[in-house]
């Protein structure tokens, strides 16, 4: 018994440091030819999915560990941008991982879950 509740402790570990803790970035980097280009819009969806979905889900209303249901979020679009910039509650701020122009895609894609 002891043995089962240790491996159900450490993969629910793996799961929380991995949850929303993706380090990479969407580059903006075509690297194709050899040559950086920087592209004008960052990808809202893709970068949600990418740090958001484990938590959040697909649809925004997954609520694992109490995260907040963003189809029902009542915050304007500055404040998802300062929740994004500094984290709330137990979530992680993502201003030294995300830039502005993709925390504005982040937000705005966060908008678009809304019923």
């Amino acid at each position: 018994m002891k043995k089962i509740i240790f491996v159900f402790a450490g993969a629910v570990a793996l799961f929380l440091f991995s949850c929303g803790n993706d380090k990479t970035q969407a580059s903006g980097q075509d690297t194709s030819s050899g040559s950086a280009t920087t592209v004008e819009s960052a990808d809202g969806s893709s970068l949600y999915s990418s740090k958001c979905v484990s938590c959040h889900g697909d649809k925004g209303d997954k609520g694992f560990m109490n995260a907040a249901d963003l189809s029902k979020s009542t915050l304007d679009h500055p404040g998802i941008v300062a929740v994004l910039k500094n984290g709330r509650n137990t979530m992680r701020s993502f201003s030294g991982e995300l830039d502005d122009a993709q925390i504005e895609a982040v937000a705005k894609y966060v908008e678009s879950l809304r019923h």
